[in-house]
């Protein structure tokens, strides 16, 4: 057979060791078939190219494969082969030699997309659209990233990544029918609740969130949805107190009524900061609150003629 394809390393031997002695090997023992000269190199199925091998010397194979070799593009395939194998359910790595196949895996596929140009690219994401996963898939996917802990560090790279990122109509579309009737449990939801608890949003954060929601036109359905959504939330004494407050302050007609629970809620606000201080209105903001103070008179001018002619 012809072995010009490896280096005369260690390596190289200790493959070749294993391969030879793979006849003393009980045959009462789970074999698999592996290619000696793998087919990504040029190998053949052809039966002096094919050896029956022990699940773990078959592992130890493809651990030695990617060393044997100089070509940096032959290395990339073995590696590519090696982690698809560590991935799998029939093999079980240790922590250490999982974590190095992960590392030059990586390292490979980082390699591999600088390399590639911005049309390939475009190839790639294309052949990957609208591929369709099973409902077993999907729920083999859910099952092992249960327990996932995702570092502070990983966080920081994944929000460094999505930032700038502005989804299509056609994608977030997308997104919406992928995910029909789904509901979120009673524990994801105390987790998310727990997790923005005592959360500060910046002001460049909140000018967004604003921008976004502006023109924004929400559907009887989609409120009916909302409303649906929050019925049965059992809501503390003190946020009630709070939105009634907020509430009355806003619609009071009595202007010692308003005063009275303007004071209240200052002396309720008393030694906490003002969300408000330092921050500068823009003239359609001041405009805006011009308009609705106008129109809000107006409207409590023609209720006060509407009942003073009815008396007559």
């Amino acid at each position: 057979m012809n072995h010009y394809l490896f280096t005369n390393n260690k390596y190289t031997k200790w493959y070749f060791c294993i391969i030879n002695s793979s006849h003393l090997d009980d045959d009462k023992v789970y074999k698999e078939t592996h290619h000696i000269i793998p087919r990504k190199l040029g190998g053949t199925n052809d039966i002096s190219n094919l050896v029956k091998l022990t699940a773990r010397k078959h592992f130890i194979c493809h651990r030695l494969l990617p060393k044997m070799l100089n070509e940096q593009h032959q290395r990339s395939s073995m590696i590519y082969a090696l982690h698809m194998m560590s991935n799998s359910s029939k093999y079980t790595c240790s922590g250490r030699s999982y974590a190095r196949i992960k590392e030059q895996y990586i390292d490979i596929h980082k390699t591999r997309l600088a390399s590639l140009s911005i049309e390939q690219k475009q190839k790639f994401a294309k052949n990957r659209s609208g591929k369709i996963q099973s409902i077993e898939e999907r729920s083999k996917r859910s099952k092992s990233l249960i327990g996932r802990v995702i570092s502070d560090d990983h966080r920081q790279k994944i929000s460094a990544a999505n930032k700038g990122r502005l989804l299509t109509d056609e994608h977030k579309q997308k997104l919406s029918i992928s995910r029909p009737g789904w509901k979120m449990t009673e524990e994801s939801k105390i987790k998310i609740s727990s997790a923005l608890k005592g959360k500060i949003v910046s002001d460049e954060t909140r000018q967004k969130m604003s921008a976004a929601k502006k023109g924004k036109v929400v559907s009887d359905e989609t409120r009916q949805k909302m409303s649906a959504a929050k019925k049965g939330i059992k809501q503390s004494e003190e946020t009630k107190k709070k939105k009634s407050d907020s509430a009355k302050l806003r619609y009071a007609s009595d202007l010692e009524l308003k005063k009275k629970i303007g004071l209240a809620v200052s002396l309720a606000k008393k030694g906490k900061p003002s969300s408000m201080k330092g921050k500068t209105l823009t003239q359609e903001t001041k405009k805006k609150m011009s308009e609705a103070r106008k129109e809000f008179w107006r409207k409590r001018n023609l209720d006060k003629l509407a009942d003073s002619t009815k008396t007559f």
